[in-house]
Order: C-alpha cells, then sequence, then structure tokens
C-alpha cells in the first residue's frame, strides 16, 4: 500500500516536458540528452532510433533566425516554425505583499458628489423681543452661491395686513447674515429691512387688529424645495407696564412703568389725523416712563377736528400729573408730531410745570384748523382766545403740488410764509424763547408735508437771541420725509389722510426714512432720560 502511494506521488510530481509557446502543434519533445524520444512524453514505450532527415543530414535544432525552439523536432519536408517574438518588457520590482486592505480598483477614484445640506436654519432674535430695538437674521445650511428667499408677513397693523418677498445669495459657507449681506435691490445690509420693505396688501385687514401691545411677524425661508419657518413676536408693552382710560375732563390713556416711582413722565400728542399713538406710550412706559397718551380730538368724548382746541386741555394734563404720587416733582415732558409738535412747543411757552419739550417734524409758525367739511378758523385757543395763524388765504391748497404719490403740500405753506407780513408771521410765530427747559427738534431733510427744517429755523433763531442756556438740539435727517413714525416698522412715503380723504406725499426714501426713525428714535430716549433725570 506505502509503495503503491510513492509510486503515485512520483508519477504526478514527474517533471513535464519543457515546451515554448510558439513550437509547431503535433511535434513532439526529444530528449536531447540522450537524443532520442523521451518514452514518457509519448506516454510510455521504448525508445526508438535516433531521428534523421533521411540523407544522412543530422536535426537541426533552430530556425533560420535563431534556432529552433529548444527540444522541438524538425519534421522533414517541412519548413521549421518559427516562434512568436514577445514584446520586451521593462524590468518591474518584485511586487510586495501586503496584507492590509488594498484597493483593488486602482482606476482614479471618482469625484464625490457635492452633499447638499438636508435642512436650512434660521438663526434670529428671540421670540419675544422689544419693538424698537434691532434684530438680526441669519440662514445656515443653504447651498453656496445660490439665492435664498425670504417671505415674511405681517397681519392686522394699523388697520392692514403687510407682506414681502425678498431674496440674497448664500456665501461660500451656504450662509446668508443679512447684517453683512445686502437683500437683493438693498444698497446697503440691514436685517430689519424685512419689516420697514413690506407694502400694505389692498383692502383692509383680513383678521382682527392685533394687540397695541404686540407685533406679530412670520418669516418663511426657501430654497428650491427646502424650507424653514420661524414666528416672532415684537413686543411695545414690557412686562410689568399697567395701562388705565383717562376719566373726563381728560381723555386718553395712562401707561405706568413696571418701575416703582415715582418715575419722570411724558405727555404725547399726535398729529393733524387725531387719536392716541397707543404704540409709542407703551414703548416710552418701557423704558422707564409715566406716558400719559392724551387725545385732543378725533377720540371718544373730543371733537372730531382740528379746531378751535384749548391748550388747556394740556395744561390740565400737567397739573394731574404733576399732583400724583408715582410721578417725580418737576420731571414732565411734553412730546409732538407734526401738528401736535406744533402744540407742544405753544404748551412749553405757555404753562408752567413743563421741563422738557421733544417737537418731531415740527413748525415754529402756528397754522390755522384742519377739518373734514374744510371750515376755515383757528386750530387752538388760549384762555378762549383763538391763536394767531399765518393767513394762508388758500395758498397751502392752491400752491401744493401733485405727484405720483400724492399731494405735496410744502410748496404750499412755503408759499403762504412768503405771502405773509412780518407783522402777521411774528404774532403767529411761537414764542418758544420763553421757555426755559432743553429743546430737541426732528427734521426730515425732505418733508414735502410741510418743510419741517425751514419751519423750525425761527425756533433757533429766537433760543438764540434769547441767550437760553438750557440745550437747544435740532437733527436733521437728509433722506427723510415727513412720516418719521416708530423704528423697525412699515415705512410708508405717502397715504390717505383719515381726515380729509386726500392722499398725501410724505417725502424721503423708505431707506432713509427708516435709518432716520431709528436714529430720531434712540434720540429721543436719551434726550427724555438726560432732561428728567
Amino acid at each position: 500500500m506505502g509503495r503503491r502511494r510513492r509510486r503515485r506521488r512520483r508519477r504526478l510530481h514527474a517533471p513535464l516536458p519543457r515546451h515554448r509557446p510558439g513550437d509547431a502543434a503535433g511535434q513532439v519533445p526529444v530528449d536531447l540528452r540522450r537524443g532520442r524520444d523521451d518514452p514518457r512524453a509519448r506516454g510510455g514505450g521504448r525508445a526508438g532510433p535516433p531521428l534523421s532527415s533521411g540523407t544522412g543530414t543530422p536535426v537541426l535544432l533552430g530556425a533560420a533566425a535563431r534556432g529552433p525552439a529548444r527540444g522541438a523536432a524538425v519534421v522533414p519536408g517541412r519548413e521549421p516554425p518559427v516562434p512568436r517574438q514577445r514584446a520586451a518588457q521593462p524590468p518591474q520590482a518584485p511586487a510586495r505583499r501586503d496584507h492590509r486592505l488594498v484597493r483593488r480598483d486602482h482606476a482614479a477614484p471618482r469625484p464625490r458628489a457635492e452633499r447638499h445640506p438636508v435642512s436650512l436654519t434660521i438663526e434670529g432674535p428671540a421670540e419675544r423681543s422689544p419693538a424698537d430695538t434691532p434684530f438680526g437674521i441669519r440662514v445656515t445650511g443653504a447651498v453656496p452661491h445660490a439665492p435664498v428667499t425670504f417671505a415674511v408677513e405681517l397681519a392686522g397693523h394699523q388697520g392692514s395686513d403687510w407682506a414681502g418677498r425678498f431674496t440674497a445669495v448664500a456665501d461660500e459657507h451656504g450662509v446668508v447674515d443679512l447684517a453683512t449681506t445686502a437683500l437683493d435691490g438693498f444698497a446697503e445690509p440691514d436685517p430689519t429691512a424685512l419689516l420697514w420693505a413690506l407694502d400694505a396688501r389692498p383692502g383692509p385687514a383680513a383678521g382682527p387688529e392685533r394687540p397695541d401691545s404686540a407685533l406679530v411677524w412670520s418669516l418663511e425661508v426657501r430654497q428650491d424645495d427646502r424650507t424653514a419657518a420661524a414666528r416672532y413676536v415684537r413686543e411695545h408693552r414690557a412686562p410689568g407696564v399697567r395701562v388705565h382710560e383717562l376719566a373726563a375732563p381728560l381723555a386718553g390713556r395712562l401707561y405706568l412703568p413696571a418701575e416703582p416711582g415715582p418715575r419722570p413722565a411724558v405727555i404725547t400728542l399726535s398729529g393733524s389725523g387725531g387719536g392716541l399713538n397707543h404704540e409709542e406710550a407703551e414703548l416710552l412706559a418701557s423704558h422707564g416712563f409715566v406716558c400719559l397718551a392724551l387725545a385732543c380730538f378725533n377720540y371718544p368724548g373730543r371733537p372730531d377736528d382740528l379746531f378751535e382746541l384749548p391748550v388747556e386741555q394740556v395744561a390740565e394734563a400737567v397739573a394731574w400729573l404733576a399732583a400724583r404720587d408715582d410721578v417725580r416733582p418737576g420731571a414732565i415732558a411734553v412730546k409732538g408730531q407734526s401738528r401736535g409738535a406744533e402744540l407742544s412747543l405753544l404748551v412749553a411757552a405757555h404753562v408752567p410745570g413743563v421741563r422738557a419739550v421733544a417737537a418731531v417734524v415740527p413748525s415754529g409758525y402756528v397754522w390755522g384748523s384742519f377739518t373734514s367739511d374744510g371750515r376755515d378758523g383757528a386750530a387752538w385757543t388760549l384762555r378762549g382766545e383763538p391763536v394767531p395763524t399765518v393767513r394762508d388765504d388758500g395758498l397751502v391748497g392752491r400752491r401744493s403740488e401733485a405727484t405720483a404719490r400724492g399731494v405735496a403740500a410744502a410748496p404750499g405753506f412755503r408759499a403762504a410764509v412768503a405771502a405773509a407780513s412780518e407783522a402777521d408771521l411774528e404774532r403767529a410765530t411761537i414764542p418758544i424763547e420763553r421757555f426755559a427747559g432743553p429743546v430737541l427738534l426732528l427734521c426730515g431733510g425732505d418733508d414735502l408735508m410741510w418743510d419741517s427744517v425751514e419751519l423750525s429755523d425761527v425756533l433757533l433763531r429766537r433760543r438764540q437771541a434769547a441767550g437760553t442756556a438750557a440745550e437747544t438740539r435740532r437733527l436733521v435727517f437728509p433722506d427723510a420725509g415727513h412720516n418719521l413714525g416708530l423704528p423697525f416698522t412699515p415705512v410708508v412715503t405717502a397715504s390717505v389722510h383719515p381726515v380729509d380723504g386726500v392722499a398725501y406725499a410724505y417725502g424721503g426714501t423708505r431707506p432713509g426714512t427708516a435709518r432716520a426713525r431709528a436714529e430720531a428714535w434712540a434720540a429721543l430716549i436719551d434726550f427724555l432720560e438726560r432732561s428728567l433725570s
């Protein structure tokens, strides 16, 4: 049994005959050492006689070029086979065996497809924040160098619904930071443009009026089929601010700050539209002032129009505040806008107990009534007598100019001043030099309602001539118009007046007015804090 295995192993491991590629098929390998056939190559048997060509010629070993392949016999009558030539191969270093994971595909790796973020993210202000503070908006996760759309909605603000759609391009990191990136079509980066650049939708608000204490707006950011949404509440009334409706003989509302008294106080007066500016009063109370929003007309219990209204109603409000325990003695200011600024300057000149006055887009001259039925007369009375006005004889209406945005009344007021005599102007000028306290004047340099810069020059001249020691400060905002309202709210440069139904142009640009609003409000708060401290 062992012998059989050994013989079988010898047969299996016997050397094979040497045969090169290219040898003719059917040639018999030859054992050159013995010159006779290899029986093992033929499958066994005895060795035969040596091969010859039949003429005594020995066997040729090799072809004509280099001889036949080794071990190949030449068959009589045939040409010796010529083996195929192999292309010369450069020497190669022996392959090194690496037991680590080896990449089998030696082709150049394909570039990886760019991976886009799964979702967009909005980084903005807190869900609830004060309405008079600036804010930032930053979007991350966008496709780099691709546009991002911002859709904003503001419902029920001042009786209208507002909306806007804006775009900006993401940077190389897929980020849109509106503090450093300007929205398309805007000259400068400004996140608050998402609010002040909104447009009112036609018709009244679809839903109920929002409460005075909040400005609620929604933001949706979109890029292709990816979206992100946020909702923000801009609070006019800080936590702890209390509101009380005034009783006769006063009309309006009292706003008390959260801080314990006594606190400085401010009386606010609206313009030719009358009523109250609730949002402004809430913000002032949120800054720590006791604020009395006084209604002089166009309010329940008050006349409908600006016609022969007594200055003494403001004097009553000053005395009423001075008697309250939660009001700091000798720290009462009066603030008005447009025709309310005119009234606030009259109060400062004629009513004792006022510490400071702030007039927004004011006039140093007193003007006549403004009514829905066109009645002509005095706007204000003092001690029962009409306060003298600039006689315009219809010039304001006739010399006003129609623009694409509405009626610009400033040329009419300018014409009336130019036509008035010096005596008439002297009687109609507010004697602000009688007031010993500080005065702040905030004017739009492109005021088309009336030229508040030109009309306030007389106030500066009178204060300077009187040598008043207290501060007299005027700030002029070149690209702003007449509508210097609250900051970070929708800006309009024209609107239909609620009293006479005429569309008036306010002047200024929307970006310029928005910038002026923010600066003017900051200047007002600073002035009141310094003057009433």
